[in-house]
């Protein structure tokens, strides 16, 4: 918090415990607005009674806002991703995963599945993206392979985003339980993060069709690119042609370096 200067902390009664002992571990001088979604705590104040009255129409000259996510891979401590907000209304703002999302044919009237923790860029992102459309999202408290074909089924899922481990998971399951759910309602699976075995991709492709697409990128949204699972077909392993942004190959001492 000293460092985002946050002001304000949401919990939930799944993290009560890390609730319990938060406010030891404040900086001095930081005393955050404390509410909890669905529990209740001394020191800390009901969500639903803070909103009670607050109406639900949108404020007077209301600004979009964004996420600030944390970033660290390889250089050290997670550092915040600081983007210029787009000082607009939320209905004029631009969605930034507007292109994958174009990409992938995810619309208002999308279900989507996010299997993977919220603290991920990815998850978080696309999951609140999804919602700014008007779409749903079902969120996995946690990967389970056949939780997770149980939850296509159930909730008619059209899209989602794993990650090659999720992959192996469900291919390692028996294929007679693989078999007897019904994945029929998804449109587009969209995966990330990681690169893919090709003989991976090929045996997912096999049971639920040319409809894995895949995408590179970064936390920090500087680009994208992007391959359809018709086009991966004939091209297997590749990444894809850049979605937003123009790629630059670099040599260790950062000059850069032609094709090939």
């Amino acid at each position: 918090m000293s460092n985002s200067g946050a002001k304000a902390i949401i919990g939930s009664s799944e993290t009560r415990v890390v609730c319990e002992g938060l406010l030891e571990r404040l900086p001095d001088g930081m005393p955050p607005s404390l509410m909890l979604a669905d529990d209740d705590l001394e020191g800390w104040a009901r969500y639903p009674d803070c909103v009670a009255d607050q109406p639900s129409t949108p404020i007077d000259e209301e600004i979009e806002g964004d996420l600030l996510q944390y970033s660290s891979g390889t250089t050290g401590r997670p550092k915040g991703i600081r983007r210029d907000l787009p000082h607009v209304a939320p209905a004029d703002a631009p969605n930034m995963l507007m292109p994958l999302l174009g990409a992938v044919g995810i619309t208002g009237e999308s279900v989507y599945l996010s299997p993977a923790p919220l603290y991920q860029t990815a998850p978080s992102f696309w999951s609140m993206a999804v919602q700014s459309l008007g779409g749903t999202t079902v969120v996995l408290e946690k990967f389970d392979p056949e939780g997770a074909l149980d939850c296509i089924q159930r909730y008619g899922i059209t899209h989602g985003q794993l990650v090659p481990a999720t992959f192996v998971r469900m291919l390692k399951l028996p294929e007679s339980v693989r078999n007897s759910y019904d994945v029929s309602s998804l449109q587009r699976v969209v995966h990330a993060a990681a690169p893919c075995p090709v003989d991976i991709k090929r045996q997912m492709i096999d049971w639920w069709g040319p409809i894995i697409d895949e995408y590179y990128a970064s936390s920090e949204a500087v680009g994208a690119s992007f391959i359809r699972a018709e086009d991966w077909v004939a091209h297997p392993g590749s990444v894809g042609r850049p979605l937003v942004g123009v790629p630059h190959i670099l040599d260790e001492d950062g000059r850069e370096l032609p094709p090939g």
